[in-house]
């Protein structure tokens, strides 16, 4: 409405009688009140609730008075409302502009804290099932693998030494792989004290390379508060292949190679 209200504006300045301009500027000027009382309730809500770009319209207003005061102690400027209200208007639409910015950059923000693990800093189950929904399309010569980790025996740490030191081990497992892994690859805390890591491996590669180079990751104790844990990983994988499996049933596939593997290990 207002955009359409323009050419009809400029249509009025441009053609009608110097008398009927006049009385558009009183009224004008009438319009021009009203809008500064409601500018005013914004400015209070705007600060009192710290919104970005209320300081904007703070400035707005304190040209619009301005202009205001030049058109009344100064009647020998014309028109000194008519351009205050323009940069006036400028100003709020920068206000806008400003609001809009931090309301995107807020949201973000939220997206990205909802898919983070708080504890590992990786990525969490929504954020799992969010990048498996999302189904991105593996480049042609490389096959993507969903890996299902767990950490051997973190029940007995976290019962002998305490959540402090089960968190701990938990931070340091998810750094090791983070260094053990490819930027493209992604990291996911799945629950508890497992993982789940998404790889795109190339076809000519084998999966056990990378199997190898996880597991060699955790050759290291890991050492917390002056204690030294030996800790060491399961792994169960499958290929990802939404066509044939849904994301649930790969993922419960790897989780049974997982707990296989963490049976014969314990035998």
């Amino acid at each position: 409405l207002l955009i359409s209200m323009i050419p009809l504006m400029l249509l009025f300045t441009l053609l009608a009688p110097d008398a009927w301009l006049e009385a558009s500027y009183l009224w004008f000027e009438i319009v021009v009140v009203m809008y500064v009382l409601h500018a005013i309730y914004l400015i209070y809500n705007g600060l009192k609730r710290k919104i970005e770009g209320a300081w904007s319209i703070v400035i707005g207003i304190l040209i619009l008075a301005a202009g205001s005061l030049i058109d009344l102690f100064f009647p020998n400027v014309e028109y000194a409302l008519y351009f205050a209200s323009f940069i006036s208007v400028l100003t709020l639409g920068l206000s806008v502009m400003i609001s809009f910015s931090a309301v995107r950059s807020r949201k973000e923000h939220l997206e990205t804290e909802i898919l983070v693990d708080h504890l590992t800093k990786v990525g969490n189950r929504a954020g799992l099932f969010k990048e498996l929904t999302a189904a991105k399309p593996v480049l042609p010569d490389q096959e993507r693998y969903i890996l299902f980790i767990d950490l051997n025996k973190f029940k007995q740490i976290n019962d002998d030494y305490g959540h402090e030191v089960g968190d701990a081990v938990l931070i340091e497992a998810a750094n090791r792989f983070k260094k053990c892994t490819r930027s493209t690859d992604m990291i996911f805390r799945y629950g508890g004290d497992e993982f789940v890591i998404l790889a795109d491996i190339a076809a000519t590669s084998s999966i056990d390379t990378v199997l190898n180079r996880l597991k060699a990751g955790f050759n290291d104790p890991f050492v917390i508060n002056e204690l030294s844990l030996k800790v060491t990983v399961a792994i169960g994988y499958e290929r990802y292949d939404p066509i044939k499996q849904s994301s649930d049933e790969i993922l419960k596939r790897s989780d049974m190679k997982m707990y296989e593997q963490k049976r014969q290990m314990n035998t």
